[in-house]
Parts: C-alpha cells; structure tokens; sequence
C-alpha cells in the first residue's frame, strides 16, 4: 500500500507541474474510516472535475483507480 501511495503523491505533483488548467489535490482523514480523498480540480475557477473517496481499511484496489485516474489526466489532451 505504502508504494501506491507514494505513487499518487508523485503523479499528484506531476499533474499540478504539467497541467495549466488542472491540479491534484489530496485530504487525508486518520479517523476510524482511514478515508483519502483525491479530486482534480480546474485552476482557474477551483471547481471539481472528478473526485475520489476511499476507504484504506477496506479495499487497497481502489489505489489502482486513482493511479489510472491520475495518468489519464496527466496525458489527456483536453486539458492542456
């Protein structure tokens, strides 16, 4: 798990440097749910284009999504 995350993290960085419209922002709750939330963001009016929650103590394949969800929009043309 720790790799994964350390993944997100990077890919997090890489879109907010590579991206003039978009950035990565994460929140993490340490609460009983253990919940990270990821949601990409416009950068010019702060609105939410996609948004992720997930449990950690339940399902760590949901890593897998956001990794996907991260590359998709690091080599997506669309948001340039």
């Amino acid at each position: 798990m720790e790799k994964k995350l350390v993944e997100i993290f990077r890919l997090a960085n890489t879109l907010s440097d590579k991206k003039y419209k978009v950035y990565a922002q994460i929140e993490y709750s340490a609460t009983e749910q253990k919940e990270l939330t990821l949601s990409i963001r416009s950068k010019s009016d702060y609105s939410y284009l996609e948004k992720c929650n997930i449990q950690l103590n339940q399902s760590y394949a949901t890593l897998d999504s956001i990794i996907l969800l991260l590359r998709y929009y690091i080599g997506g043309q669309d948001n340039e």
